[in-house]
């Protein structure tokens, strides 16, 4: 009777795990010729991914009562590293997220990301998922730990069972490309990250100019009329006179 049991057990999970077929959700274009003309952001980007997300494996449905799994912060990272190149200056993989490193990267802003999926399919013949959804959060923290904002954004992709042979993540990585897209638009647009521009405060009431100050300058302007004095140096000797105000 244990003997049955044992063995019905290894069939279950056998069913299950064998199921979840291996799929990709690495983007298939360059998210570097994704730019939509906006100004880059003048600031220096770190991100971390821990060693736990890196080899975290998600399974998510298929069609057929299938499943798919996959590695998401592995599949994305490349492409999320183009992105951030759209956005910032210069972006940095960190070894980690702690202030000596970041200050020993000159890192200005530290952004961790959050993935989460989902897939599904109608068919009842077919495991690739026909429509795969990304979801992406961007917390972005200053050099001294303030956070600054988290951004989220969602991704679609759909497939149709024509486009599967060859590539059965296409979904996913349509999925991927839309949410990376939308989070390079969400990043450009965001205000916090970019630095304020600066307020010049004109005087209403202008510096006065002494009596011999004003004469010296009548002097000049009649020398360079009368061509005594070329234009160079009227406007440097103009500036000396300025300068001692």
């Amino acid at each position: 009777m244990q003997y049955f049991k044992m063995f019905f057990t290894f069939v279950f999970i056998a069913a299950i795990t064998g199921c979840a077929h291996q799929i990709t959700i690495s983007p298939d274009v360059p998210m570097s010729n994704r730019g939509n003309g906006v100004d880059k952001i003048s600031k220096n980007v770190g991100y971390y991914f821990a060693p736990s997300s890196r080899e975290k494996e998600v399974i998510t449905p298929g069609g057929g009562g299938d499943r798919v799994r996959y590695n998401p912060y592995n599949d994305i990272e490349a492409a999320f590293v183009e992105m951030l190149g759209n956005v910032f200056k210069s972006v940095t993989a960190l070894k980690s997220g702690n202030d000596s490193e970041i200050s020993k990267n000159s890192i200005d802003y530290l952004i961790l990301l959050d993935i989460s999926t989902n897939s599904s399919s109608p068919s009842s013949f077919t495991w690739p998922p026909t429509w795969f959804g990304v979801n992406l959060t961007s917390k972005v923290s200053d050099s001294t730990g303030n956070n600054l904002t988290s951004l989220s954004v969602s991704g679609d992709g759909k497939a149709e069972f024509g486009e599967f042979f060859g590539n059965q993540g296409i979904a996913g990585r349509r999925a991927s490309v839309d949410a990376l897209s939308k989070m390079q638009n969400a990043l450009l647009k965001a205000p916090e990250l970019r630095a304020p521009v600066p307020t010049i405060t004109v005087s209403e009431t202008p510096t006065p100019i002494n009596g011999t100050t004003s004469q010296k300058l009548r002097d000049l302007q009649a020398l360079r009329k009368d061509d005594v004095i070329t234009e160079d140096e009227f406007q440097k000797k103009k500036q000396q006179l300025l300068e001692k105000l």
